[in-house]
């Protein structure tokens, strides 16, 4: 089961009813998007993800970077590539990489990160 958590349902749409819906429905697989309140996100509460689209400071959540080992494909907007170099370690089963970033940021090379064994697909854009 994959959730999408996009801008329109975060307008109309209470944080503590998306909460109720997440804890309730622990199957969740992947989220597109992300939810807050304040400085808590939905990300707390998905233990299970295997498949994240999401902006660039969502992913670098401390709650998601936890569970990244879980993680299996991984797209996010706004990031440079040798911005994920970075934490690239907390995904090791990632087998689908995407990144988008603006045009006005420049992008870098991906030295020295850690060595994705298992990643199969990569779009940059």
């Amino acid at each position: 089961m994959v959730a999408d958590f996009g801008w329109k349902l975060c307008k109309k749409v209470g944080y503590e009813d998306i909460v109720a819906l997440v804890k309730k429905i622990k199957s969740f697989k992947g989220i597109i998007g992300s939810f807050y309140e304040g400085d808590k996100s939905i990300f707390q509460y998905c233990h299970q993800l295997e498949m994240v689209a999401t902006s660039c400071e969502c992913y670098t959540e401390p709650c998601l970077k936890k569970n990244g080992a879980g993680i299996k494909q991984l797209q996010i907007w706004g990031c440079t590539l040798d911005r994920f170099m970075k934490d690239a370690k907390y995904f090791p089963n990632l087998e689908r990489l995407f990144i988008c970033h603006k045009e006005d940021c420049p992008d870098g090379y991906y030295e020295n990160g850690a060595i994705l064994s298992r990643l199969k697909i990569v779009e940059m854009e």
